[in-house]
């Protein structure tokens, strides 16, 4: 056999395995790869970095301004521990001076405004969904000088791959002369497929281009994707000291926090004062694993990786966290950023990593609920606040009119009994100052069990106390009686029913005190109340923000409903009382013998309006509040405004449509009173036995 046939045969029997072999060892490799690409989100630490911005001024010496930066880091790491990543730099020039004037002020988007984005036009557009797209079918981006100036000097202090997106984009710049007017007129004349341009230039071009985030590594959109956090801290000097302000911004939902400040009296503490300051801006953050409409299970970042108790990335019993929805787009870019107004979870039960936890939503809010995917999650942060009071102000839906003279209550979270606080303003506002103490609320499940078997107890003592009432027998009679209590005195009476010669045993009582979980900051469930209808249930965190914007539906017109039948439910409640009256002198002036007296009463009683008259007013009022050329009318409104109407309806059938003025005219005509008289109502009777207009729920 020759060697070339020795070969052969040896390929033909090992090729087989030699090929499962390399697709083995592919397939591993690809394996690897995307273990190490996924994060689990429990053991994975925050990604930070702290920018710092010295002021200047400080009496310190430059050594003590450089050696800083390495002191905080090594603060941090000491309290953070393993749930952190930091990184601590310097601010920017540009930055730190905007730092110096308020950063309290600072907002994302005044990092991002002058940044650059894509924005194509609306034939390209078609095709041209992301970078990568744009970077492949797209010859050419114009760009004006400035901005091109300012991408190649960055671009030069960067790593970029020429293969990618980024490098792709950069190296098809085209300069163009002019202003941003002449791209504008280009895109829209189509003349330009692409162009770069300032965040701000590209505001309200939606008809003509579509814009596209360019994830240019020095740009915050680049940021926000490489880390969870990042701290803003700047140092200043103060009269006896020096302070120091943080301010976090979340990464993943592009949320800007409270500003933290702290006073040091020397410089040696700067440092760990700046440390501690960032410990009480940062917010940890968990995502909603599952929830039902008043409790959620949760799951903490970086939790495993927390071992001590003082950590600050960890989250306690009593911890209230707000919910925000993040959504992605095709590109892995949020389309969509929302906080949950008027929703908290308070933590009730936690293992370091999984939390289970109360939730408090506005009313007819979704709480925690819904659906969790790839590109949606529902995710919360721990709230810090700040403020010594938070004013609400109550405004109408989309029109934003305020709405005066709402009633706010407050509901206890224990007992659920409600406290008046007051009501809106001409401004619609209302100041809910942060409570002395934080409060406590019971596990959701423990609450309902302890509401049912209130419930039951109340209804248990008012059926043994009609039992009772029923099951007594009299012992006293009324003298006047005469023969007759006499006889049913002597009767002989039924004989009692005997007693159970075994009591119910009565339920355990339950120890809720072991239950209660202590709040670590205030919670108050306010209850805002227009006339007689409850408008909204809004939970709330005093302290967070200054001002929170509550639009509630437009009650004017029940309102203005509920004044006009209130005010002819008066009016037919002074006919009653008047007719009564009128009908008693009637009486009287017969009993005396004065009928021509009676006579001029009975004129007068005849001259009232009647049931007739009564029921085609009400009618007319009707058509008048149901007309929707007035405005529209929501559909509660309209129930609740039918069911007032039909109450007053009912009140007068029931003391309108009696006989009261044909039996004073039969007595008149007779000239004396009837031996019979047919009882009428008397004025207190009437008033007292009229229900209500109010058909919402009282607080």
């Amino acid at each position: 056999m020759t060697k070339d046939s020795s070969m052969n045969n040896f390929y033909r029997r090992n090729l087989p395995k030699l090929v499962w072999f390399v697709c083995a060892l592919a397939f591993w490799s690809q394996s690897i790869a995307a273990q190490e690409a996924v994060k689990i989100w429990e053991f994975s630490p925050y990604e930070v970095e702290v920018w710092c911005a010295l002021d200047p001024n400080l009496d310190v010496s430059d050594l003590a301004k450089s050696q800083f930066v390495k002191t905080l880091s090594d603060d941090l790491d000491r309290m953070f521990q393993a749930a952190w990543h930091t990184k601590v730099k310097s601010a920017e020039t540009d930055l730190r001076s905007r730092l110096a004037r308020d950063i309290q002020t600072l907002t994302l988007e005044d990092f991002s405004r002058e940044e650059l984005v894509l924005l194509v036009n609306r034939d390209a557009a078609s095709t041209v969904k992301t970078a990568e797209t744009a970077a492949e079918k797209i010859s050419e981006f114009a760009i004006l000088p400035q901005h091109k100036a300012k991408v190649d000097a960055e671009a030069a202090k960067a790593t970029i791959d020429p293969n990618s997106a980024v490098g792709g984009l950069i190296s098809k710049l085209k300069t163009i002369e002019g202003d941003m007017a002449a791209i504008m007129a280009g895109l829209e004349a189509k003349t330009i497929q692409a162009a770069l341009v300032p965040r701000s230039a590209a505001k309200g071009t939606e008809k003509i281009a579509r814009t596209i985030t360019v994830l240019l590594p020095w740009q915050t959109d680049s940021l926000l994707r490489q880390h969870d956090k990042l701290f803003l801290v700047h140092v200043g000097q103060a009269t006896d000291g020096y302070y120091v302000q943080a301010r976090e911004l979340d990464c993943t939902l592009q949320f800007m926090g409270p500003t933290i400040r702290r006073e040091a009296t020397s410089w040696s503490f700067v440092s760990r004062t700046a440390a501690a300051a960032i410990a009480s801006a940062f917010a940890p953050i968990a995502r909603v694993e599952s929830a039902a409409s008043k409790s959620a299970n949760l799951r903490l970042k970086a939790g495993g990786l927390i071992m001590d108790d003082g950590n600050p990335a960890k989250v306690h019993l009593g911890d209230l966290m707000q919910p925000v929805v993040r959504r992605e787009g095709s590109s892995g870019m949020p389309s969509m950023l929302e906080a949950i107004p008027w929703t908290y979870a308070a933590i009730i039960e936690s293992d370091g990593v999984k939390m289970k936890a109360n939730v408090y939503a506005y009313s007819g809010g979704p709480g925690l609920q819904g659906r969790n995917n790839r590109r949606t999650q529902r995710l919360l942060l721990r709230v810090r606040p700040t403020e010594p009071e938070t004013e609400i102000q109550v405004s109408v839906k989309s029109s934003g009119r305020p709405q005066g003279g709402c009633a706010v209550y407050e509901r206890d979270l224990i007992t659920d009994k409600f406290t008046l606080l007051g009501k809106t303003d001409w401004r619609g506002r209302f100041v809910v100052p942060a409570p002395s103490k934080t409060g406590a609320v019971l596990p959701d499940a423990i609450h309902a069990a302890k509401a049912a078997a209130e419930k039951a107890a109340k209804e248990a003592i008012a059926a043994a106390a009609a039992s009772a009432a029923a099951a007594t027998t009299p012992t006293e009679k009324d003298e006047s009686e005469g023969e007759e209590a006499d006889e049913a005195e002597a009767a002989p009476k039924p004989a009692a029913a005997p007693a159970p010669t075994t009591p119910a045993p009565a339920p355990a009582p339950v120890d809720y005190e072991k239950h209660l979980v202590q709040l670590r900051q205030p919670l108050v469930q306010l209850y805002v109340k227009s006339g007689d209808v409850v408008l909204a249930r809004l939970p709330l965190v005093p302290g967070i923000s200054p001002l929170e914007v509550a639009e509630l539906a437009d009650d004017s017109r029940r309102l203005e409903a509920e004044a006009f039948i209130r005010g002819f439910q008066g009016e037919v409640l002074d006919l009653i009382g008047l007719r009564t009256l009128l009908s008693t002198r009637v009486r009287k002036l017969l009993e005396q013998g004065k009928k021509a007296e009676a006579e001029k009463v009975m004129a007068e009683l005849r001259g009232l309006k009647d049931y007739s008259a009564m029921v085609e007013t009400l009618d007319k009022l009707q058509r008048k509040l149901l007309d929707d050329s007035l405005g529209p009318v929501s559909m509660g409104a309209k129930a609740r405004i039918d069911k007032m109407l039909q109450t007053t309806r009912e009140m007068m059938q029931k003391y309108l449509q009696n006989d009261l003025v044909r039996d004073a005219e039969t007595a008149v005509s007779r000239g004396s009173v009837p031996q019979e008289e047919v009882s009428v109502p008397d004025d207190k009777s009437a008033a007292s036995s009229a229900p209500n207009a109010a058909t919402g729920t009282q607080p």
